[in-house]
């Protein structure tokens, strides 16, 4: 019966390394992946800290600038060194929109100085 029930524990770790691995660091994902996290569906009430940076002026850049290809290349460029920032400072990313970012911090897995890690 042991060795039934390690396969299901290292199941459930692969499934929670794939479901949250393309959002968070690495650390974070093997935190989630090693504890007892649940993916069924629910929720519970939390503080968190959520931050929406974008771009300051890229409307008015993308306007000005004479080619898409352009337009692409400083948005992929800011979306790399902002993901790379958030994920460096423990934070989730939850989606792009346009030229935004959405992050959160304390979610899923609590830390207790979430705060100063979205403020960095």
């Amino acid at each position: 019966m042991g060795a039934a029930l390690e396969v299901l524990e290292e199941r459930r770790r692969i499934a929670l390394r794939n479901a949250f691995g393309h959002y968070l660091s690495p650390h974070i994902a093997d935190r989630i992946a090693d504890s007892d996290f649940d993916l069924s569906p629910g929720g519970a009430v939390i503080d968190a800290s959520v931050l929406f940076p974008e771009p300051e002026g890229f409307t008015t850049l993308s306007e000005e600038l004479s080619k898409p290809e352009l337009v692409t290349e400083v948005l992929v460029q800011y979306f790399s060194r902002t993901t790379a920032h958030i994920l460096e400072h423990h934070g989730m990313i939850i989606n792009f929109v346009g030229d935004a970012v959405t992050a959160v911090w304390n979610a899923p897995l609590s830390q207790p100085d979430h705060v100063r890690m979205a403020a960095r």
